[in-house]
């Protein structure tokens, strides 16, 4: 990420009204608010990824009114036996009954062109199943990066509709997709 997208976001968080996300870059620092739900406790920028997060959550809360305490960072799911592989989903906001709305894979600017259907069919597609399988909806599943366009900072997202697509077989035929969050 070069250094014009890492300060167009620092500023951006720093411009907000509830602060959810603080980076200190120097020291390669992250913090999250209080009340979204952490399954892994994210102290450091290990990557671009983190400063997408920290936007994204951001976004989330202060432009868009999704609650903190509807946001969920790094859940895992326990696959296979008798080893068990333990992959994580980036972000989740959750309805008021508990369901995914928005299932989200991050990607720094740098790699969201990287193996794209690769990424929707392993770490959305399939991680929603077993989302399901714990008992839960899933409504959208999302691959998220950001842009820098002039001074702006704009979402880049493929946002496909999990209710009308349940597998990546039916969606990648068509490959119906919105841009934009909801």
């Amino acid at each position: 990420m070069d250094n014009k997208i890492q300060k167009s976001i620092i500023n951006y968080l720093e411009s907000q009204p509830k602060k959810v996300a603080k980076f200190i870059l120097r020291e390669k620092k992250a913090e999250y608010g209080a009340d979204i739900q952490k399954h892994r406790d994210i102290k450091n920028i290990s990557g671009d990824e983190e400063l997408v997060r920290g936007y994204l959550i951001t976004k989330l809360v202060n432009e868009l009114g999704y609650k903190e305490a509807s946001i969920e960072l790094e859940k895992e799911y326990d696959i296979g036996r008798p080893k068990v592989n333990k992959p994580r989903i980036d972000v989740i906001v959750r309805d008021e009954k508990g369901n995914a709305f928005l299932y989200v894979e991050l990607k720094s600017p740098q790699d969201y062109e990287k193996d794209k259907d690769e990424v929707i069919e392993k770490q959305l597609f399939n991680l929603a199943s077993q989302e399901q399988g714990q008992g839960k909806k899933v409504k959208y599943l999302v691959l998220y990066t950001v842009e820098v366009i002039g001074e702006e900072i704009k979402d880049k997202c493929i946002l496909i509709d999990y209710e009308k697509f349940k597998s990546f077989d039916s969606w990648k035929e068509i490959r119906d997709f919105a841009d934009e969050l909801p």
